[in-house]
């Protein structure tokens, strides 16, 4: 740090912690994922896919624009089959005052195979069994 002695360096370490602690904090996110509706898929096994958000680690930002963040969900409205688990079907959006802070991915929790002919055949005998 450029300092003469060990004192010096110890009370500028001191100063630059002191800073950091009186003007920033820990903020943890928490994603609404009461919007995040499963995803339709066209041409697969199964009609709509799960969607999930790993709920972000904290970010340090500074006091007081906790209030002042915004999230903004988009998804893909339907998605082609197949559909692997973990494919990024969206975005989560952290901004403040319109400038984004993070952006998190929305994945696929499950897979979905792409509907083929003979699968076609197998999943109506099993309707008009089940009847």
């Amino acid at each position: 740090m450029g300092c003469a002695t060990s004192k010096d360096r110890f009370t500028s370490a001191r100063q630059l912690l002191d800073f950091g602690f009186n003007n920033f904090t820990s903020f943890k996110p928490e994603i609404s994922t009461d919007t995040l509706k499963p995803i339709k898929v066209i041409g697969g096994t199964e009609k709509f896919v799960n969607v999930n958000v790993i709920n972000p680690a904290p970010l340090i930002i500074p006091k007081g624009y906790e209030e002042m963040i915004t999230q903004k969900i988009t998804t893909e409205s339907y998605v082609n089959a197949p559909v692997l688990s973990g494919q990024i079907l969206g975005k989560v959006v952290l901004s403040v005052d319109e400038q984004e802070v993070v952006t998190f991915d929305i994945t696929a929790s499950d897979e979905v195979e792409k509907l083929t002919f003979g699968k076609a055949i197998l999943l109506l005998l099993r309707r008009l069994i089940c009847l």
